[in-house]
């Protein structure tokens, strides 16, 4: 009588995993677009631009799809993105095109850039992205695998919210995640078309002599099935024989791997988007190589290194890449005398990585390891146990292909923390490699969940802590708007401008409102502990389908409820609605002089009204000469403290929020904050509460 497999001895999931013809493959592939598609696109054009790359992503595509009045001096904005003509160079030349290029392209058939078409090229990104998990997964271990790291990944909430802005990060993943798909299968296939060269050694329990060289007799005594056609000479890289399989099907199997395609064309591929990839960040030069180079030096033992170097086409393969990134690079080299290149190359390539250009506020080297924590929340509670089930002996027949998004993810955590500059963003280039690995760990553990028994304590274990973190972030938002000293301790040790300003509006939203805390709590709480009964009762697969449902509708809830309150205090719509409305009242001659740093947001809003510090350093010198000259002026600037609403009409109750009197609205100006020639007062103004309050001013005695 045979005895029941041990724990460590498991066949690995999916050992002959059954041929997936091209209706199934379709059929996911259709599945996984429309739930992607409604997740990144839902409501996306509602949200106001929050932040500057989005403004600055729609400024430069306006311009382009604006060029024909764009001066002859400048270089072409289709050439080279650029966020103002007046601008300086280090102001302008900032991204390569790609990301700008397909804002522009979105937006030319309605022929102006709307929230919607500035982040569409996001979006696509995403959608693409979960395909191309999808098939990484499928690559590395089977159709299932790549089912589970695709819905993985697709309900990763940071994930989806990157996919729903206007940012480069998403394009660039997509790029580097497409073209690493394109070298593991161009890899795998080198590898099952090269000859045998020789029969590994087996011993007597069924082991060969490196650790991807066990022969199918292991898998098949496991079930008690006889050991003729045993499988022996298996390639290092070709997937386990399923228990019980005939000796002639494993001859077919053999066949049809010894007249595989080479790969060379996916190869080239690999190496185009890469080269693609330059044209959104540098980036894409250093992850696809680092994992590549680390994935080769792991198998080096295994496979050597002359026939997978000779296959990753060494020559012919870099100057593909240049092909396709060089042109562009070195045309925006010549069409800005080196500006783009000395900007781009020197401040913010190499500047961040070491340091020697700050940017903003440094960070500490283990920055990712809590941010990765929270981006990628719920799923990073089985992100452990996905690294260490590479290492264990169930898995072994596998492991050659799981090294591949191993060495991708630690790699590139490696590599992000070294480097001076940290964002949370930067990180997401690795985010495809940890959803596979994730995702060969739930799927596995659905098959070996009655017999691996310390694993599902594990997986038990990480439920529970979902189910806990959950509770406390539902305990979190109820003392945020129950208890006004949770509050102010909380905004006590935030530093941050942003998050002191969301921390306020989330708590006065759930100020009396316990009911929505609970709510937003509420999908994700009872799905966490109706999985841990589920994986109790050894349903895993249903345990790990609630989980992604549970987790999207929590996202869904966040959407509805708190991305609104977002925009009131990150958004500048509003104001810049009533900054206009102010303008055009005043006379189609008035124009609006902002006299505030960076603020892309507004320059693209108030579009051909606006005019900057960068064109006019000196403004109080500059408004005291339009004004002198009759000239009707706007002043934007951020908000004083010193400013104090007064009735202009009499009463207590007077006019709310209408205007207030002052008599010394100041501007930056030479390092310090100058009064503005005149008396002013104040016509418009940001909400309470948003996290930089500014004020638009006019001259008082153009007032009514």
């Amino acid at each position: 009588m045979t005895e029941p497999p041990q724990p460590d001895a498991l066949p690995p999931l999916g050992a002959a995993p059954a041929p997936v013809s091209g209706g199934q493959t379709a059929a996911a592939v259709v599945f996984l677009v429309l739930v992607a598609g409604v997740l990144a696109l839902y409501r996306t054009a509602e949200r106001p631009l929050f932040t500057a790359h989005e403004a600055r992503a729609a400024r430069c595509a306006r311009h382009m799809l604006r060029s024909e009045s764009w001066p002859a001096e400048a270089p072409s904005p289709w050439l080279v993105p650029q966020f103002s003509p007046d601008a300086p160079p280090g102001v302008n030349y900032q991204k390569p095109p790609l990301y700008y290029w397909a804002v522009a392209a979105a937006s030319a058939a309605g022929g102006e850039v709307t929230r919607l078409t500035v982040r569409l090229p996001s979006a696509v990104s995403f959608i693409l992205l979960v395909v191309i998990v999808y098939f990484l997964g499928r690559a590395v271990v089977s159709h299932r695998t790549g089912l589970a790291a695709a819905l993985v990944f697709a309900s990763t909430p940071k994930v989806l919210w990157w996919s729903r802005a206007a940012v480069l990060d998403p394009m660039l993943t997509a790029c580097i995640a497409g073209s690493l798909l394109f070298f593991i299968r161009a890899h795998l296939a080198g590898a099952a078309a090269r000859p045998l060269s020789r029969r590994p050694k087996v011993d007597e329990n069924g082991e060969g002599d490196s650790p991807d060289e066990r022969p199918a007799t292991y898998h098949r005594r496991l079930d008690g099935a006889s050991d003729g056609a045993d499988g022996v000479g298996a390639l290092a890289d070709e997937p386990p024989v399923a228990p019980g399989a005939s000796a002639a099907g494993a001859e077919t199997r053999r066949a049809r791997v010894s007249h595989a395609p080479s790969g060379t064309w996916q190869i080239y591929l690999f190496w185009a988007l890469a080269g693609l990839g330059t044209l959104v960040k540098a980036t894409a030069l250093v992850v696809p190589l680092l994992a590549v180079g680390l994935y080769l030096l792991a198998r080096l033992p295994a496979e050597g290194w002359r026939r997978p170097l000779a296959r990753l086409r060494p020559v012919t393969g870099p100057l593909v890449l240049l092909l396709v990134a060089a042109p562009w690079h070195v045309a925006a080299h010549v069409a800005t005398d080196g500006a783009f290149s000395r900007i781009y190359w020197g401040v913010h390539v190499f500047g961040r990585a070491t340091g020697t250009s700050v940017f903003e506020e440094t960070t500490s080297w283990w920055y990712y390891l809590p941010a990765m924590a929270r981006d990628l929340f719920p799923w990073i509670v089985f992100l452990p146990g996905a690294l260490v089930q590479v290492w264990r002996r169930s898995s072994r027949a596998y492991r050659g292909r799981l090294l591949f998004p191993f060495v991708w993810l630690v790699g590139s955590l490696v590599f992000f923390s070294a480097v001076s500059f940290r964002k949370d963003e930067y990180l997401l280039v690795a985010y495809p490699a940890a959803a596979v690995l994730i995702g060969y760990f739930l799927d596995y553990y659905v098959e070996a969940q009655h017999v691996d028994a310390r694993l599902r304590k594990w997986v038990v274990t990480a439920f529970v802590i979902v189910a806990v973190t959950t509770v406390a972030v539902a305990g979190g938002l109820l003392a945020l708007g129950l208890w006004p000293a949770a509050r102010e301790a909380l905004l006590e040790v935030l530093h941050n401008r942003t998050d002191r300003a969301v921390v306020s509006a989330v708590a006065d939203l759930m100020a009396g409102r316990a009911w929505m805390a609970v709510l937003l709590a509420a999908p994700m709480m009872v799905g966490a502990v109706a999985a841990v009964v589920l994986v109790l009762r050894r349903q895993a697969a249903g345990a790990v389908a609630l989980t992604v449902c549970t987790t999207l509708l929590a996202f869904v809830l966040f959407v509805e409820t708190i991305v609104p309150v977002l925009g009131r205090v990150r958004g500048l719509a509003d104001f810049a609605d009533a900054v206009q409305a102010e303008a055009v009242r005043r006379g189609p001659e008035t124009r609006i002089f902002l006299a505030v740093g960076e603020c892309h947001e507004l320059s693209f809003i108030l579009d051909e009204r606006a005019e900057g510090l960068r064109a006019h350093p000196e403004p109080i010198d500059f408004l005291r000469k339009e004004l002198a000259a009759g000239r009707s002026w706007l002043v934007v600037t951020d908000l004083r403290t010193h400013l104090e609403p007064v009735d202009l009409w009499g009463g207590e109750e007077g006019c709310g929020r209408g205007w207030f009197e002052v008599a010394d609205v100041q501007v930056w100006q030479e390092g310090r904050w100058q009064d503005l020639p005149g008396e002013w007062r104040v016509v418009a103004e940001t909400p309470d509460g948003h996290r930089r309050p500014m004020v638009c001013a006019a001259p008082v005695t153009e007032a009514p």
